[in-house]
């Protein structure tokens, strides 16, 4: 009996126990590496989050892959149709420190596609061993392709062009939203014509596939029928939602209004193979994010077009989670931008990790947050500091355990509306006129994120700072703990985050998006912690 004969029969016998045990390994606890949450509040970017500028990249069909706290998103450039006998080039960004990090520049690699996932999974074709696979769409018609890579930028086809076989008749041409790896088999979850989600199958994860199962759409005898779904986008994904572990799928309409999750408590937490499977079929277990069924609620918007203001529409979105492994999930996702026309890629969370920068306010005593970042890997040189500007030394310590900081701070002093941070070099500054560091009020206290000689500073990780993490001073014999409230970007006029309080703050500053073409950082990192705890050093 041959390959595809074997693999034909696989819906009727083997495909089922598959699909169970996915649904299984789904509903352990165990089987999450994150207790995560989607995002439940809209705080979209009216700008992309990706440098260049729109009107250079235009971006289209999103997705990704984790490695190694490393994450890389793909995404096909419709500016960049070099040598492309169809779609466009494909493009990826990485970063290490949470959707912010990506680079300014995309690196292109040499496959044209409409759609693209990725996996950082090895495998052996014919004697050559490669680290990643990809699977791509050709051209929105019912052939895709399976490549291999060592680098990510150049891929190799394996076996010509490949079909999926299918049941119920829609044709598969969009290609993978996700795809996951259990005990060797691998699962994957494709788009229709027909606006439905396809489940599939592989027990090698290369280019022979077989569909397991249908959902979506709104079709008679679908096993999952999803309101208003003509066009499927997003992952599926494990998450939390208001506590509790779900199975959802992200669903942007074809008016790109916004984005809205789909959930499924029940198979998510099933308690036996057979209820896991018979949850996950059930359409009456599938609502919107706040409970109800039917035509889409604005309550269950996770994120909203703004491009009637000035902003942007909702295309396609990938749910991913930060580069910590505990935080909440984020929504990545591809649109149309008013106040800069062209696509560009943004980022939504319920906490202030991706690009949400907000209006500067006027202010008497400063005009602008200090400058804490020079060009990384320039040495740039400094004029000597005259006595104006000279620094003030202090018996306070600076330590941020979860970020290996331990600096001396010293007192900045205010002239003319601004504070000249350009010689601190392992030093953290306190930024004068703001409360003096453990009393009452609300302390800044500044460093650079990269230092003159273009090395990382002490505040270049600052961004990675997570709700209850402790920062540290330390003086005259005692310990004052801070607990981390809030970490967000703001322009750098926006001085707002340094208004006093009646309880104790402590404000931590840097700068962060550095644009080589203006030699400026185009945003401030601000992270603010409460103290919480006073005790004495041993």
């Amino acid at each position: 009996m041959d390959r595809d004969i074997m693999i034909a029969n696989l819906p009727v016998r083997v495909s089922r126990a598959i699909l169970v045990m996915f649904l299984l390994l789904l509903a352990l606890p165990q089987a999450v590496s994150a207790e995560s949450s989607v995002p439940q509040s809209d705080q979209t970017p009216l700008l992309p989050l990706f440098q260049p500028n729109p009107l250079i990249a235009s971006p289209r069909y999103l997705s990704g892959f984790g490695m190694d706290n490393v994450y890389t998103i793909f995404y096909e450039d419709r500016a960049d149709t070099s040598g492309c006998a169809f779609g466009s080039r494909i493009h990826f960004n990485q970063t290490s420190s949470g959707p912010l990090g990506f680079a300014a520049t995309s690196t292109a690699t040499n496959i044209c596609d409409t759609h693209l996932i990725v996996k950082d999974w090895a495998i052996n074709i014919a004697g050559t061993n490669y680290a990643y696979r990809a699977w791509g769409a050709v051209g929105n018609n019912p052939s895709h392709a399976f490549y291999v890579s060592n680098d990510l930028i150049n891929w190799t086809q394996v076996g010509g062009f490949f079909t999926f076989p299918d049941p119920f008749g829609d044709q598969i041409l969009y290609g993978f939203h996700d795809i996951v790896r259990i005990n060797n088999n691998y699962m994957g979850f494709a788009e229709s014509a027909g606006g439905h989600t396809y489940i599939v199958w592989s027990d090698n994860g290369d280019q022979t596939w077989s569909v397991i199962a249908r959902v979506g759409g709104s079709g008679a005898g679908d096993h999952l029928i999803l309101p208003d779904s003509p066009t499927p986008t997003g992952n599926f994904v494990l998450m939390e939602v208001d506590g509790e572990q779900v199975y959802g799928k992200l669903y942007v309409p074809g008016d790109d209004s916004g984005a809205y999750l789909i959930i499924n408590p029940a198979a998510a937490q099933a308690g036996s193979p057979a209820l896991a499977e018979a949850a996950f079929l059930d359409p009456a277990n599938w609502t919107w994010s706040d409970g109800s069924s039917g035509a889409i609620p604005d309550a269950s918007t996770v994120l909203s077009s703004t491009l009637g203001s000035g902003g942007h529409d909702v295309r396609e979105a990938w749910t991913v989670p930060t580069s910590e492994a505990r935080a909440d999930h984020v929504i990545l996702y591809t649109a149309t931008y008013a106040s800069s026309p062209g696509r560009g890629i943004g980022c939504a969370a319920a906490d202030p990790e991706c690009l949400v920068v907000l209006p500067a306010a006027e202010v008497e005593t400063a005009v602008l947050l200090p400058a804490t970042g020079f060009a990384p890997g320039q040495v740039t040189s400094l004029t000597a500091q005259d006595r104006d500007h000279r620094y003030a030394a202090s018996a306070i310590q600076l330590t941020i355990p979860r970020l290996g900081v331990s600096v001396p701070v010293v007192g900045v002093p205010l002239v003319a509306g601004e504070w000249d941070t350009s010689w601190l070099n392992r030093q953290a500054g306190w930024l004068e006129g703001t409360a003096y560091p453990t009393w009452l009020g609300n302390s800044a206290v500044a460093a650079h994120v990269y230092d003159a000689y273009g090395q990382p500073g002490p505040f270049v990780n600052l961004n990675r700072l997570a709700y209850n993490d402790e920062v540290r001073l330390v003086a005259w014999g005692e310990m004052y703990i801070y607990h981390v409230r809030e970490n967000r970007l703001v322009l750098p006029g926006d001085v707002t985050v340094l208004e006093e309080d009646s309880y104790a703050w402590l404000t931590l500053v840097t700068c962060q998006g550095y644009q080589p073409d203006s030699g400026e950082y185009r945003y401030r990192r601000v992270v603010r912690a409460v103290l919480v705890e006073v005790r004495p050093v041993r």
